[in-house]
């Protein structure tokens, strides 16, 4: 968690004024990261009304929870380092999925990568979970892919009930061609990308592997830690409490239209891992705690 550390410590060193900068280190992320999520959905693909929503969304994601991505986080207990890994995640992960999905930019999704990771390491884990989800959810597309095209032949067997006509003037012509899973060139490059973050994350797993007992371990976990179980989680989303906290639920009422009519190209880097997340956080409280635990599910939340 150097990085942010750093960003206060040096030009303190130089200038003198370490609350100043301090407290211009904390106030920074906060601000930039509707920015940043605006550039990481443009490098994934979107345009730019889609990306201007996302950068509000991220906005409003700024509430209460302490292991979330806002304020909270940072005045309740310190973790500043964990807003400034959060703020820059969209743009390691946009960086990332340009280099699996168009070929360009592995510098760049290497560099990001290794920023947001070397400013809080569980958004390393986080980037990691995203882009095997995004990965793997092509073969849910495939399926999916299959089925439409069952229907869409047994539309065109029977053109004269209306009803199926209409499915079929719905569905266009996408049953016949279908867009293009590029699972084993995405599988290539990510495991490039894997390499090199592996190698730029060495700060960080590297002293663990040489001196662990020295280190410490991870012992000190606290009870909320494991993560809120299935019932609480549904429960927070409902009332709102993880989208659109002491406002009103814009977000949290949106989120099933956006899953029912968003079909743009790079939507399964991101429902993929928040689905995959938010089952990691359903499963916390079931998967006991050990003596050290290294990857608390709560994190997820942010």
């Amino acid at each position: 968690q150097v990085v942010p550390q750093l960003a206060s410590a040096i030009p303190a060193a130089v200038f003198g004024h370490h609350l100043f900068f301090f407290e211009l280190s904390v106030f920074l992320p906060l601000v930039l990261a509707p920015a940043a999520a605006y550039r990481g959905m443009r490098l994934m693909g979107a345009t730019p009304w889609q990306a201007a929503v996302a950068a509000l969304a991220i906005g409003l994601t700024n509430g209460e929870s302490r292991w979330g991505t806002g304020n909270a986080g940072t005045f309740n207990v310190g973790l500043y380092t964990q807003t400034w890994a959060l703020a820059a995640f969209p743009l390691a992960l946009g960086h990332a999925v340009r280099w699996a999905t168009d070929q360009k930019g592995l510098a760049p999704a290497v560099a990001w990568g290794a920023f947001v990771t070397l400013c809080h390491p569980f958004a390393g884990v986080s980037l990691a979970v995203a882009l095997v989800a995004g990965w793997l959810a092509q073969f849910v597309l495939l399926l999916v892919d299959q089925l439409l095209a069952v229907i869409g032949e047994r539309m065109s067997a029977d053109p004269a009930r209306s009803a199926l006509s209409a499915a079929k003037a719905a569905l266009g012509e996408r049953w016949r061609n279908p867009p293009p899973r590029p699972w084993l060139g995405e599988f290539g490059r990510l495991a490039i990308l894997g390499v090199c973050l592996f190698v730029t994350w060495m700060p960080i797993w590297l002293p663990l592997k040489v001196d662990y007992a020295g280190f410490g371990g991870f012992p000190h976990r606290v009870s909320d830690e494991i993560g809120p179980g299935f019932k609480s989680l549904f429960k927070w989303y409902v009332f709102g409490a993880i989208l659109d906290y002491a406002r009103p639920t814009v977000l949290t009422w949106s989120l099933p239209l956006v899953a029912l009519f968003a079909r743009t190209r790079f939507m399964r880097w991101l429902w993929a891992p928040a689905v995959i997340y938010a089952v990691w956080l359903g499963m916390g409280p079931h998967l006991g705690k050990t003596d050290d635990d290294l990857i608390p599910a709560v994190r997820f939340l942010g």
